[in-house]
């Protein structure tokens, strides 16, 4: 069976680092040798790695480390890796220059669409080349392929589309917890309207213009809507003033990072994600629609591919604050329709986002 390695920043908690885990873990039960090297030593997710994986933190110091792509060159000889998988464009740099005048396979998983920042942008002008020169491209989105084609000239040949997929299983919403006691514990009333955010506290997430739209909506009547943070990040300081001086208290609840992101999943109406970039195809969002809770999502990225507005959530355009509103309005007035919601978001993703067929995809392009 092949030897396959992966290349991450990090095992962070964050969409790209979960999907990491969860594709080694798989390949690993498949029968596939595999190794991940860690570029940066944040190891949140260590422990649901499989034990027979091998994981080596090989630490940068600096933005491009030669003696660090001088080690993974050396041990992907070592290990006699055959393809080497980099997890997005920065574990690519160093992928592809470790890989050069060898025959192990290079290939880069993109999860990200549009970048934030000036910095990031001219980076990627540079490292584009380098995705074009990769053996493989593989992206989460087919928007997002489309956007990568456009906008930087990316190759079609050897490009994929594999969009995210969930273990099913373990997100259902049949989830056996007592929801009373924690909807008690959260001071969460029979009539309230209860609306998840489950992402990094960061600024792309958008996490201060969702709490607006609720401030408007809190002022305008609507004062059983609750809002569960689910997440932490470098943006907590400046959520935790806009609440206090809004006088959210009573609305917005804080939850920092939690191991068992499903128990609150459990006792949410609505999911909500207002990122305004880096977003692609949340598998946060397809967790929760597992779960039956159905999204409000921007319209950024590939959420036109996992939402159909009005049948398992809802879409609306970045910074259109009388959509989010009028969304929230209707749901909040018409219960019949939110139980439907429900209903089409854990069927839409059986039927279109498992694990398994994610998973089957990806062995194709290996042995082909």
């Amino acid at each position: 069976m092949k030897k396959l390695a992966f290349i991450v920043n990090s095992l962070g908690v964050g969409g790209a680092e979960k999907h990491t885990v969860t594709l080694a873990n798989n390949l690993n039960k498949r029968g596939y040798n595999i190794t991940i090297f860690v570029l940066n030593n944040n190891m949140d997710l260590v422990d649901e790695l499989d034990k027979e994986i091998n994981l080596i933190l090989v630490k940068v110091n600096k933005f491009y480390d030669r003696l660090i792509v001088k080690k993974i060159h050396d041990l992907c000889n070592e290990y006699d890796i055959d393809e080497l998988f980099c997890v997005n464009t920065y574990p690519m740099l160093y992928g592809y220059k470790a890989t050069q005048k060898t025959d192990i396979k290079c290939t880069v998983i993109h999860h990200t669409t549009e970048l934030i920042g000036i910095k990031e942008k001219i980076k990627n002008i540079y490292l584009k080349k380098l995705m074009n020169k990769c053996y493989r491209r593989i992206f989460v989105s087919g928007n997002q392929k489309k956007y990568w084609n456009r906008k930087y000239n990316i190759i079609n040949e050897n490009t994929y589309v594999i969009r995210n997929g969930i273990d099913l299983e373990n997100f259902k919403n049949d989830y056996y917890i007592d929801n009373n006691q924690l909807r008690k514990e959260l001071k969460l009333g029979e009539e309230d309207l209860v609306m998840i955010c489950g992402a990094m506290l960061r600024r792309e997430k958008n996490h201060i213009q969702i709490l607006k739209y609720i401030k408007s909506l809190v002022d305008s009547g609507y004062k059983n809507i609750k809002v569960l943070l689910l997440g932490d990040g470098i943006e907590r300081h400046n959520i935790e003033e806009f609440i206090k001086e809004n006088k959210l208290d009573n609305n917005v609840i804080l939850l920092g990072l939690q191991k068992d992101v499903k128990k609150y999943y459990s006792i949410s109406d609505i999911g909500v994600i207002g990122s305004k970039a880096v977003e692609t195809f949340s598998i946060a969002a397809l967790e929760q629609m597992s779960m039956g809770v159905p999204m409000i999502m921007t319209n950024i990225g590939g959420a036109n591919e996992m939402i159909i507005d009005g049948f398992n959530g809802y879409l609306y355009e970045l910074d259109d604050d009388t959509a989010f509103i009028n969304i929230v309005k209707n749901i909040y007035k018409e219960k019949s329709t939110l139980k439907k919601l429900k209903t089409n978001a854990r069927t839409l993703v059986k039927n279109n986002f498992c694990q398994e067929k994610m998973i089957d995809k990806y062995v194709n392009i290996i042995n082909n």
